[in-house]
Parts: C-alpha cells; sequence; structure tokens
C-alpha cells in the first residue's frame, strides 16, 4: 500500500510520471538498489549515508544528482579569485608542477562538498566519457629540494591536486608531440599565403615579399605518413618536441649585446708597411690602361693589339669579380646585423592589451576578445623579456633535421622534376653553385654560428587551417647557421616578448571552452541550466625555469536537478 500512497503523492503534485512509475510495483522492487532507487534517495536523507550515494551516483557518470545527495540544494556556486599552480620547466617532457594554491570559495558551506567537488574534477579529468584513462604515466624528473614534503590529510590532499596539476601538463605536451607535424605544414601553407596574398603594411616587408614570389616556387607541403621530404622533416620535428628547453630570460640577439662573426683576415704581407698595391686593384689599373690601347689602334687590329684587347677583357673581369667578392664578403655581416637589428626591434614591442569589443547595434560583446590582462602604463623593464624555446644541436642532430631541411629544399620544394620551378632563379643558384655558396658564406662568417631572424607577424583574423581566431602575433624565429658542411642548420630558437603567450592563451580559451560545458562532455548533461566557466590566465615567472599559472576570477554556478 505504500507505493499507493506515494502514487497519490506524486499525483497531488503534478508529477504524473513519477505517479506511474510509483504504481509499478514490481519495477520499484527491482530498482530498489540501482543508482536512482529508492535506497539512494533514502541514503540522500541521512547524514553519513550520503557519501554512498554521491559514491554510487559518481560511478556512473550522474554528476548532478551526486552533488545533489551531498548538498541538498538547487544550486552549487564556485568562486575565486586566483589560483596558482607553481611549475618547474626546463625540457618538455620533464614539466612539473611543484606546488598549488587557491583560494576557493564554495557556496553552500557545506562539510564534505569541497571534497565531493574536488573528487568529481579529479573522475572527470582522469577518465573520459567511455570510461578510458586520458593521461599518459608520468615521472618526476626534477631534484627532491624543489618538491615540498606534506604531511597529515590535508598534504595527502595537497599531493593529489599536485600530481593531477603534473598529469594536465604532460597531457598538454603529448598534445603538442602529437600536432607539432600537422603545424609544421600548417606553417608552409601559411607562408604561401604570405607571399602571394598578405598586404604588408612596411616598405621592407613588401619588397621581401616579392623578392620571395620572384626568385622562390611556391612551398609544396606533404603529411604523414607520406614518405616525401616534406613529411619527413615535420615527423623529425615532431620528435624533437619533447626535448624542447623552455626559460625565461632577455629577448635573445639584443643589438649591442651580440657580436656577429666577422670574416678572417688574411696575414699581413711582407710589404703591408709600403705602397705595394694590391692585385685587384693592380688588375684594375691594367685593365684600364689595356682598354686605352686597344681603342687607340682601333678594335679590328689583329696581331699584338688584338691580343692586348683580349688581356684587357679578362684583367678587367678579373679585377671587377675579385673586388666584388671581397667587399660582399665584408658586407655580408654587416647586412645580416642590420637585419637582425631591425627585427629585433619589431618584435620586442610590448604587447597591447585586448579589450571587450562592443557591437554598438547590438551591444553584444565579441567572444573572440577577452579582457585587458594588464594596464598600457605599467612600467616596462629595460631590457624586453620574452619565453624562448631552444633547439639545442644535439637534439637536431639526433633526429638528422638539417639533413632534412636540405633534401626538403633540393629535392621537393626546388625538385628538377617540376618544369615550373625552372622558371625562379634560385633553382638554377642553388642546384648548380651550392658548393661555391657554401664555401664564400663559411669564409664570410670565419667557420662559426651566425644567427638569422626570421620576423613572423600574423595579423589578426580567422585561421581556417587551425579554425580559430588569433589576436596579432609576432613570433622571433631564430636559426643558427654554420656552413662549414652541409649540415646548415645547427639549432633553432623560438621566442616570443612577454605578455604574448598570454593573450593568445586567453583568446584560443574562449574559443575551445564551450559557453556551455554540458557540450564537452555527456556527463555534465544532468544539470538541469548550462554551465558557463569564466576565468582569465595570467603567466608570471619566478625564475627563468619557474612559472606561476594564475587563474584568475573563475565563476562557475552549476544547477542541480530536483
Amino acid at each position: 500500500g505504500s507505493n499507493l500512497m506515494a502514487a497519490a503523492v506524486h499525483e497531488l503534485r503534478g508529477d504524473r510520471q513519477e505517479a506511474v512509475r510509483a504504481l509499478d510495483i514490481v519495477t520499484q522492487w527491482k530498482d530498489v538498489a540501482r543508482v536512482d532507487g529508492a535506497l539512494v534517495r533514502v541514503a540522500e536523507l541521512f547524514p553519513g549515508c550520503d557519501i554512498i550515494a554521491f559514491g554510487l551516483m559518481s560511478n556512473t557518470g550522474r554528476y548532478a544528482s551526486a552533488l545533489r545527495a551531498i548538498c541538498k540544494t538547487r544550486w552549487v556556486s564556485v568562486l575565486s579569485n586566483s589560483t596558482v599552480c607553481l611549475v618547474s620547466m626546463d625540457r618538455l617532457q620533464d614539466w612539473v608542477a611543484l606546488d598549488f594554491e587557491s583560494d576557493l570559495e564554495v557556496a553552500p558551506r557545506v562539510a564534505s562538498l569541497g571534497g565531493a567537488l574536488l573528487d568529481l574534477s579529479i573522475h572527470l579529468f582522469d577518465f573520459n566519457a567511455q570510461g578510458a584513462f586520458r593521461w599518459r604515466k608520468t615521472r618526476r624528473s626534477c631534484s627532491s629540494s624543489d618538491l615540498v614534503k606534506r604531511r597529515g590529510v590535508r598534504g595527502i590532499v595537497q599531493d593529489i591536486k599536485v600530481d593531477k596539476a603534473t598529469q594536465a601538463l604532460q597531457s598538454l605536451v603529448a598534445y603538442l608531440v602529437d600536432n607539432s607535424a600537422e603545424w609544421v605544414g600548417w606553417g608552409l601553407e601559411l607562408t604561401n599565403w604570405a607571399v602571394n596574398e598578405w598586404k604588408a603594411s612596411s616598405r621592407a616587408s613588401r619588397i621581401t615579399m616579392w623578392a620571395l614570389y620572384l626568385l622562390l616556387p611556391p612551398l609544396p607541403v606533404s603529411v604523414p605518413p607520406s614518405q616525401a621530404p616534406s613529411a619527413l622533416l615535420a615527423r623529425a620535428v615532431s620528435e624533437t618536441v619533447e626535448n624542447v628547453i623552455a626559460q625565461h630570460q632577455d629577448m635573445p640577439l639584443r643589438p649591442g649585446s651580440f657580436v656577429m662573426p666577422m670574416p678572417r683576415r688574411p696575414p699581413p704581407h711582407r710589404c703591408a708597411g709600403r705602397r705595394c698595391g694590391r692585385a685587384p686593384e693592380a688588375a684594375a689599373l691594367a685593365s684600364c690602361a689595356s682598354c686605352l690601347g686597344f681603342c687607340s689602334l682601333g678594335c679590328h687590329a689583329a696581331g699584338p693589339a688584338g691580343a692586348l684587347g683580349a688581356f684587357a677583357c679578362l684583367s678587367g673581369c678579373g679585377a671587377g669579380i675579385s673586388v666584388l667578392h671581397r667587399r660582399t664578403k665584408r658586407g655580408l655581416t654587416q647586412w645580416i646585423s642590420s637585419c637582425n637589428d631591425s627585427a629585433w626591434h619589431r618584435m620586442s614591442i610590448p604587447v597591447r592589451p585586448l579589450v571587450e569589443r562592443r557591437d554598438p547595434t547590438s551591444g553584444n560583446v565579441s567572444p573572440l576578445w577577452v579582457a585587458a590582462l594588464g594596464s598600457e602604463t605599467e612600467p616596462h623593464p629595460a631590457v624586453p623579456q620574452g619565453v624562448v624555446f631552444d633547439w639545442p644541436e644535439p637534439v637536431l642532430q639526433q633526429r638528422q633535421v638539417a639533413e632534412l631541411a636540405r633534401d626538403y629544399i633540393l629535392w621537393e620544394w626546388l625538385a628538377p622534376c617540376r618544369p615550373l620551378n625552372w622558371l625562379h632563379p634560385m633553382f638554377w643558384i642553388l642546384h648548380l653553385f651550392e658548393r661555391q655558396l657554401r664555401r664564400f658564406a663559411d669564409g664570410a662568417f670565419g667557420g662559426r654560428e651566425v644567427p638569422v631572424i626570421v620576423p613572423i607577424e600574423l595579423p589578426a583574423g580567422m585561421y581556417q587551417g587551425i579554425q580559430t581566431w588569433l589576436p596579432d602575433t609576432r613570433i622571433m624565429l631564430i636559426l643558427w647557421l654554420r656552413f662549414t658542411d652541409a649540415r646548415y642548420v645547427t639549432r633553432v630558437q623560438v621566442a616570443l616578448v612577454d605578455g604574448m603567450l598570454d593573450q593568445i592563451i586567453n583568446v584560443v580559451k574562449s574559443q575551445c571552452i564551450p559557453k556551455d560545458l554540458r557540450e564537452a562532455d555527456p556527463r555534465l548533461g544532468e544539470f538541469v541550466e548550462p554551465i558557463n566557466l569564466k576565468f582569465d590566465v595570467v603567466l608570471r615567472w619566478v625564475r627563468e625555469n619557474r612559472l606561476r599559472i594564475e587563474f584568475n576570477d573563475v565563476r562557475m554556478k552549476l544547477h542541480l536537478p530536483q
């Protein structure tokens, strides 16, 4: 008879579906021990037993009902002004979290609600909707002095938070490794777009794009599992990502702090203190005298006059080429240094914070912009600083990146089997005179490494290759070159000025995280209203290899079922 009374109560409340369910006594007895059965519903009402109900519901993916069993309310509010994770950074594969602090406030104030939210967050991060484990196995590689030894129950909870933060970092590194080969292809396609369609704002950029368009053909792109040189190069780059060293330091190659290598000077001649002249100038003088004599005797003279004219032409050509060779070798280092200084100044300009942009007609805030993370009036350091990602020489040698890059340039980009390549001068220059150019450059730089800054400036807009809107982005790519052998690239660095990475993270975050988190995971579908998680990310560097990742102004409200 109790089921009849329950059905009557549900009918009086207007809940006909529950009333019909109460009348089916056979099904009710069969489902009495299930998650939504009578025993679990009764367990929610008694202190201590609600933990059992919480565990049963969370293990079956019913997160909203699990929280309702703990807090007995229709909503849960999560607020935090600042949540900080201290990260030890060196090689990407060795990133670990050292500490985790938060001023998180949860309402309503129920004793076990904070622990319940922590358990649900861990379960959500550890396992996907299909129950598979998300993270790779990780190891701590930092010294024992870096890790804080904690004791007691709070210490155990804190260690769990730190371990989960480390797993999240390692998952980020794994994502970078898995997708870097595809991003290399996207970068090549972006270069083709810049050469053919990008409208540069500065005169120097327009001249550069025009020269690249005339001298070089478009870049071919292939992705793994293809065996084309571009695909092999992309795969090799992805295999080096784990060994990249990330540090915070002054922007590299600051003008005045780095001296470009100069060509080796020949030993002084024994008559250097006297006016003995030099061979090119002497050849040029003889050429002028020969040309005058050749002209005075007539162009059609035979015998000694004809020989004198031929000698005049040859000596003039030899003198001109020798002088041009020497002056070009001397001026090449200065020209590269001037270009590097100009690119460094452009790449080191302080980042302008983004602000919210409202549509004047509708008043809506554009989702592609985030609140400003700093003030334009804040003082900037005397020497611009930034994040530098470094590919050391041993890492590139291990994966033969330099050899693969050369193969890509000569045998895919400038491949002789592509007839259209024959129309571009650089095809003939590199295929016919590669060895001579290498010897010339090796002599110009004295056999030492020389850095070349490649400024990468991306205008704000939607990029279809990654389906993401990006703000104005400035990336400084530094190629360290040496011409003693065919392994031209010895080291690679990528630098971003302070504030650039913060801005990119916040803009991409606003597009990757849906406005309703229920769309991201079906286990959140039981919450009755949209889950809108809001926060800002700020990166603050304690030391060159210590990073504080701050999650500021965290706001979220969870609406629970009845």
